[in-house]
């Protein structure tokens, strides 16, 4: 079997190997597969040799974007993926991953080391920018205007669309703002950190800095341009005393209600400088690895 690719999405994995061995998929287990469900991924974890719920778990963690949710350990977390590798048929990927991204760094860089293009993970979460190319994403056809998706794959062309000029190197691809840009940054940090911090860790860190920024940004209101919450009036200051206000009054933390990910942006400039934050002890941090092993059979 071929072998996935780094950071490479499990749609573009299957579509290769669709193409490379169509052989494997007339007959047997791997004619009905879908590998958006959870017996689909068994299957393709166990072909590459990654066996068990070990193997499940981590093609979950390092080639879908499922990581970016499961930075956070619980006292009574046992497994990396819950009960996921035991039930049958479990949805994995969503409809919004199903159109797809690509970046024009990646693409030359792949058609030089590789010859030909594959699509990563890290762009098909919904973004708009690479991290590593610092480029903006292309999502459309350069000549047709036609939108990418993975599908496109079956006509055997390897490219995302039918016309010759399905990409540009005289689009601007550095329009983006800064705010992509350090969103990009942080789902892509977000993924590829191998460890879980210890909720209340997180907890007490997000509720320091909450109480500090809603104490400090109405000074900052001048410069702080609206966050892109639906609402032309809605600053960063009236958002953190809202935020600060619900935590007091309903007593429930906001990570019960809010992804990480999205505080995280919030609040601190970079991944390192909300880990600063954390602070917590080398000792006490989970490795992803040792809960891939793990899974619940009654949930």
């Amino acid at each position: 079997m071929i072998r996935i690719l780094e950071d490479e999405a499990i749609d573009c994995f299957v579509y290769r190997l669709r193409l490379v061995s169509p052989e494997l998929f007339r007959t047997g287990p791997w004619s009905g597969l879908n590998e958006r469900h959870s017996d689909g991924l068994k299957l393709i974890s166990a072909g590459l040799g990654w066996r068990g719920c070990y193997g499940f778990n981590k093609l979950l963690h390092m080639h879908t974007n499922h990581s970016v949710g499961w930075l956070l350990h619980q006292p009574t977390d046992f497994s990396f993926s819950g009960d996921l590798y035991h039930r049958s048929s479990v949805m994995i990927k969503h409809a919004e991953f199903w159109s797809i991204a690509l970046c024009y760094g990646c693409i030359l860089e792949d058609i030089n080391i590789l010859g030909f293009i594959y699509w990563r993970r890290s762009h098909q979460w919904g973004g708009t920018v690479c991290a590593r190319h610092e480029m903006k994403l292309v999502k459309h056809c350069f000549t047709c205007g036609q939108i990418f998706y993975l599908e496109s794959l079956k006509l055997g062309l390897w490219q995302p669309c039918v016309c010759k000029e399905w990409i540009s190197k005289d689009v601007n691809y550095l329009d983006f703002s800064i705010s992509d840009l350090s969103y990009a940054r942080l789902w892509n940090d977000f993924s590829k950190f191998n460890f879980q911090i210890p909720v209340h860790y997180v907890s007490r860190a997000l509720k320091e800095r909450l109480k500090f920024m809603s104490a400090k940004s109405r000074c900052w209101s001048d410069h702080v341009t609206d966050l892109g919450a639906g609402s032309d009036t809605c600053s960063l200051h009236s958002l953190f005393i809202g935020m600060s206000e619900w935590w007091k009054s309903s007593g429930n933390d906001l990570l019960n209600s809010v992804p990480l990910i999205y505080l995280v942006h919030m609040m601190f400039n970079s991944f390192d400088d909300f880990l600063k934050a954390v602070n917590c002890p080398p000792d006490e941090l989970v490795s992803i690895s040792t809960k891939w092993s793990n899974y619940f059979t009654d949930v």
